[in-house]
């Protein structure tokens, strides 16, 4: 437990990067002139506890027609270092280039900040993060059905570490009551030990001060400690957030998975999105096999905006 403890702390500092806002606050509720339509964005108040029973307060960001019904909300889960306010550049130019057709649903967007984030207060975690997504989605909903018949559709979007809290919000959706719809992963991860690992893999194997006649048994026993690394650190990492995992339950209990990735992500290797890809498709249904999304000239950072066409055609919103 103390391993796990020390494991813990520093396992924190190197995956979580909070910001703060600069005035401790959100932007203030307003109204904006979005393609066709006018668009408001609201703060949304509530409070996650903690396993000691702390309650902690909370906000988050909803953008949605001004006027008319909303038939969709979508939950954006921002990467390791993103405030829910970096989604606006992307929700801005997605809304803006869908054009005015009416066959368009109404959409929402509900821009999340982990706990610890933006003006959040807690700990990030994978707990605290599922617990403040599904309360961050109850307050948009009581929202919006004051200006709405029946409830949206909820769909989720999460990039790099927000690909970890997308996919286990799914995993755990019929739990929490949230029906199956879509689940769109940007540059995910298959898991924190295998992240490890690969930062592990780039570095310089170390020089052998073993005589020449035990290097042998050296590099035996270097490659088995290798090989078992992954299952040590999965037993001494707290926040594993297993993709693998998720995305499995995901796709069997309906959710409909899509992966984008860059083909030059120098951060997530390439090869995890399409691991996931196969993954969700085998463990989906066949009338509803998973979409795989390669982007050529992308890379982690500017993936989402460089393939913005791709985002809008599977969330359903382009023209």
């Amino acid at each position: 437990m103390g391993l796990r403890l020390c494991f813990g702390r520093v396992e924190a500092s190197l995956l979580y990067h909070p910001r703060r806002y600069k005035d401790q606050e959100l932007l203030p509720d307003s109204v904006w002139q979005l393609g066709a339509q006018l668009y408001a964005s609201e703060k949304l108040s509530y409070s996650v506890r903690n396993w000691r029973g702390s309650s902690f307060p909370q906000s988050a960001l909803l953008l949605k027609p001004q006027s008319g019904d909303v038939d969709v909300l979508w939950v954006l889960f921002g990467g390791n270092a993103m405030l829910a306010t970096d989604w606006l550049p992307f929700c801005t130019r997605l809304l803006t280039a869908r054009g005015a057709s009416p066959k368009l649903p109404g959409v929402a967007f509900l821009l999340v900040d982990y706990p610890g984030y933006g003006s959040n207060l807690g700990e990030p975690t994978p707990g605290s993060i599922l617990k403040g997504s599904c309360e961050a989605i109850r307050a948009a909903l009581r929202q919006i059905k004051g200006s709405t018949v029946g409830s949206p559709e909820i769909h989720l979007l999460g990039h790099s570490l927000g690909a970890a809290a997308a996919a286990q919000l799914a995993a755990a959706g019929r739990s929490q009551g949230i029906p199956a719809a879509r689940l769109i992963l940007s540059a995910p991860f298959i898991d924190i030990p295998q992240m490890a690992m690969q930062l592990l893999g780039s570095l310089p194997p170390p020089k052998s001060c073993l005589p020449e006649q035990l290097q042998p048994l050296g590099s035996w026993l270097g490659q088995t400690l290798w090989r078992l690394l992954p299952v040590f650190l999965s037993w001494t990492l707290p926040h594993v957030w297993s993709n693998t995992h998720s995305v499995r339950k995901a796709a069997k209990d309906g959710w409909r998975v899509a992966i984008v990735h860059g083909a030059r992500d120098e951060i997530v290797p390439f090869f995890m999105g399409r691991t996931l890809w196969q993954e969700a498709d085998a463990a989906g249904s066949e009338d509803s096999p998973a979409v795989f999304v390669e982007v050529p000239q992308a890379g982690h950072n500017d993936v989402v905006l460089a393939a913005l066409p791709e985002y809008a055609r599977l969330m359903g919103l382009a023209t």
